[in-house]
């Protein structure tokens, strides 16, 4: 019998899959740096202040942190249902006597 649920699966599926989609997003952003002219990289350089290869290196550290924070996330999720599950295995125990 199950006293307590956590319904924390479609957490997990989404951290997974937004993990997943990390290397499409650096392909991506690789493409996009790799097509742009050197007169569109010096005014964009021009405009925002910072260059390529610093927009580049804040977009890596960046995804870095938010999939460390996801990861740290989806063992919150798991520890919740873990505390869940033996709750329950303790409540049971208890009720039976």
């Amino acid at each position: 019998m199950t006293y307590i649920e956590f319904k924390n699966e479609d957490i997990a599926r989404i951290a997974q899959a937004t993990q997943g989609s990390q290397q499409e997003w650096d392909r991506v952003w690789e493409g996009v740096r790799s097509k742009l002219s050197a007169t569109v990289s010096e005014a964009l350089d021009a405009l925002t202040g910072s260059s390529l290869e610093e927009r580049s290196s804040q977009y890596h550290q960046k995804t870095q942190q938010y999939t460390g924070q996801l990861q740290s996330q989806m063992n919150a999720v798991r520890n919740v249902g873990n505390i869940a599950v033996d709750t329950n295995q303790q409540m049971s125990r208890v009720i039976r006597g």
